[in-house]
């Protein structure tokens, strides 16, 4: 699972914090990369995860997602409403 934090004009958010829950409560974190982009890597396929951003300075809307991994996705993107 991967995707990126942007700002409301396109630009990349560096060091936002992302987490995933998967169904049995593990959680597993990443932090975005200078750039905005994040990844997890080894989700297994055939559950349904959340994922939740949170970043200083941003609110994000929605904060959380709810995806159900059937195949590698690389579009889940978070995009930040005016900073705070």
């Amino acid at each position: 699972i991967s995707g990126r934090a942007l700002t409301a004009g396109g630009a990349g958010i560096r060091n936002a914090r992302l987490t995933l829950v998967a169904p049995n409560g593990e959680t597993r974190s990443a932090v975005t990369s200078s750039f905005g982009f994040y990844r997890f890597d080894d989700v297994p396929v055939g559950a349904t995860y959340i994922i939740s951003i949170s970043a200083k300075q941003y609110t994000f809307s929605p904060q959380s997602i709810v995806i159900t991994v059937s195949d590698k996705i690389s579009d889940i993107d978070f995009t930040a409403g005016p900073q705070k």
